[in-house]
């Protein structure tokens, strides 16, 4: 790859900044989990045919995805990398499984080196892959730089790249022209667009987005109320309201939600499912403040308190398949937004904050097919949700329409899958 003298000045100021930078970053012991394989020093990433790339554990979730649908007539070895513990946990479990059905790949987990190019460029000879597979937008200079060098195709898969980071990088816009991918598979057309920007020489597709296919679809999904172990929490006839995985920054609000509907529809039965353990007792000392008929749920015998606070792990979606009508966390403060889907595969219709930032790419168009219920703010919120307890959606209907919705949006990981093939098999022809 022939690189012009100013290129060159910007990966050598860019590796001495590395250089500087990797001293403090053994510091933290996040970035320090892991050092010898960040830092190449207890053995070199093995060779593969095929390196996937995830930062974290939501890119994580997405390679799982792949691996599962990605078949070859041949044998095929895949390198995963991840960024972090969560993603490495994830990626090692899902070479377990992967390797266990003895087919045609086989699959090993490692951390990213650190993108010094120096670090980089050893890393990528040793691995020797004929493609890259970068998940979402793990652009990185020297990751490129030396996977041009090397002669490896890049492509990039369930590719979303935001304004803001489409003007960040076209500040250098010589750069990626230089290491531009040779395929992207984009989420969305607006993706694809700020792509073909960035990458103008790249081919740019927009193909479903995979977190679709991982969202598993409702019908039959009604397992067993019988054994629904929180039947006898629940008393026949009165409406249950479910707030789940509620934040710390919105504790104020939801205490606000908590006051109207206990007003509003004293009958009514709370389960609050607070997103952190450590939140039990700042929550039982507010509800305490307001006067409220309150009870840990573990604590809970023959006697049904108004409001159940919950510190026992793992009865969320036990609680949604029970419940009338569900707030969704994380939504009442600028946080984004926790799970909506999983309260709508319990055939309940979910109530959000305005903030569901980091569930946007299901579409607005959910919202208007009535499958989530947005509040502006919480006494909005509040009212919605005492009026689906009064009259909630039959669950059977709201699970028809949630799949009617998402199958049209499925299949992403399947036509990745036929890129990566296709690009593999190029690469091999070319006789890397």
């Amino acid at each position: 790859m022939k690189t012009s003298a100013a290129i060159k000045t910007l990966f050598s100021l860019y590796n001495l900044g590395w250089a500087a930078a990797i001293p403090l970053m053994k510091r933290n012991p996040r970035i320090s989990d892991g050092l010898t394989q960040r830092m190449l020093e207890s053995e070199l990433p093995p060779k593969a045919n095929i390196w996937i790339q995830s930062a974290s554990a939501g890119e994580a979730y997405l390679t799982w995805e792949i691996l599962k649908t990605l078949d070859f007539t041949e044998q095929i070895t895949i390198l995963t990398t991840a960024n972090t513990r969560q993603g490495l946990d994830i990626l090692e479990k899902a070479a377990a499984e992967i390797n266990g059905l003895d087919g045609s790949l086989h699959v090993s987990a490692r951390f990213s080196p650190f993108d010094q190019p120096v670090l980089m460029e050893k890393a990528v000879k040793s691995v020797n892959p004929s493609l890259m597979v970068l998940v979402e937008l793990e652009i990185w200079p020297g990751l490129l730089k030396s996977l041009k060098d090397n002669g490896c195709h890049v492509l990039i898969v369930n590719g979303r790249l935001t304004e803001r980071s489409l003007k960040r990088y076209l500040m250098v816009p010589c750069l990626w022209k230089l290491l531009a991918p040779a395929s992207v598979c984009a989420m969305s057309d607006d993706d694809a667009a700020r792509f073909r920007i960035l990458f103008p020489e790249s081919r740019v597709t927009t193909v479903p987005n995979i977190k679709f296919d991982r969202v598993p679809l409702c019908a039959g999904s009604e397992a067993h109320d019988e054994e629904n172990p929180l039947n006898g929490l629940v008393e026949h006839g009165k409406p249950l309201i479910v707030l789940g995985s509620v934040r710390e920054e919105e504790e104020e609000s939801v205490g606000n939600i908590i006051e109207k509907i206990t007003t509003d529809l004293p009958e009514t039965r709370i389960f609050l499912f607070p997103r952190h353990m450590h939140r039990l007792e700042a929550w039982a000392a507010r509800l305490s403040a307001m006067g409220s008929d309150f009870a840990l749920r573990s604590r809970i015998t023959s006697e049904r308190p108004q409001v159940a606070l919950w510190d026992v792990f793992g009865e969320l979606t036990f609680a949604y398949k029970l419940a009338h009508a569900a707030f969704i966390g994380g939504s009442l403060a600028p946080l984004g937004g926790q799970n909506f889907l999983e309260a709508l595969a319990c055939g309940v219709i979910p109530v959000t904050g305005p903030s569901w930032t980091n569930f946007t790419w299901v579409g607005q168009g959910i919202v208007e097919k009535g499958l989530l219920d947005m509040g502006i703010d919480w006494n909005a919120v509040a009212e919605k949700l005492i009026r689906h307890a009064m009259n909630p959606m039959e669950r059977v209907k709201v699970k028809t329409m949630t799949d009617e919705y998402l199958l049209p949006l499925r299949g992403g990981t399947e036509a990745v899958c036929r890129e990566i093939k296709k690009m593999h098999s190029g690469s091999e022809q070319c006789g890397h």
